[in-house]
C-alpha cells in the first residue's frame, strides 16, 4: 500500500487542530512557545560547549597531521617523489605559527590546514602509480 502525502498532510493538520482544541489555544500556544525558547538555549549552550571543545580540537588535530606528515614526506622522498622543500617548510611554518608563545585559535586553524593538505598531498603521492618512461632509441 503506496502512501498518499496529500492525505498524510490532511490526517497531521486535523490532529494538530484537535490537539489545540483539547489543550486549548492560548496554553498550546505558550507550550508551542516554551518549547522554541528551549530549543533555542539548548542550541546555545551546546554551541557554546562545542566552541570550548574545539579549542582543544583544533591544536591536537594540527599535532596529530604535522606527526602523520612528517613521515609521509620522508617516505615520499625516499621513493623519488617530489617533497623536498616540503619537508622543510611545513613544518617551519608550523611552528613559526604555534610556537610563538601563546597561539590564537587562527593559528592553530592555519596550522591545521597546512599540515593535513601537506600529508594529503604526500599520501597522493605515495600512493600514485609511477610514472612510465617511455626509452627510445
Amino acid at each position: 500500500m503506496r502512501s498518499n502525502p496529500v492525505f498524510l498532510i490532511w490526517i497531521l493538520g486535523a490532529l494538530v487542530g484537535l490537539v489545540v482544541y483539547v489543550g486549548g489555544v492560548d496554553d498550546v500556544l505558550a507550550q508551542g512557545r516554551a518549547l522554541v525558547a528551549n530549543a533555542a538555549l539548548l542550541t546555545d549552550i551546546t554551541l557554546w560547549r562545542l566552541a570550548n571543545v574545539a579549542s582543544d580540537l583544533v591544536p591536537a588535530l594540527a599535532i596529530g597531521a604535522i606527526v602523520a606528515f612528517v613521515p609521509l614526506a620522508i617516505l615520499a622522498v625516499r621513493a623519488g617523489r617530489r617533497g623536498r622543500v616540503a619537508l622543510l617548510l611545513v613544518p617551519a611554518v608550523f611552528i613559526w605559527l604555534t610556537g610563538t608563545g601563546y597561539a590564537s585559535r587562527m593559528n592553530w586553524l592555519e596550522a591545521l590546514l597546512l599540515a593535513s593538505v601537506g600529508a594529503a598531498i604526500m599520501t597522493f603521492r605515495l600512493r600514485r602509480r609511477p610514472s612510465v618512461m617511455m626509452h627510445v632509441e
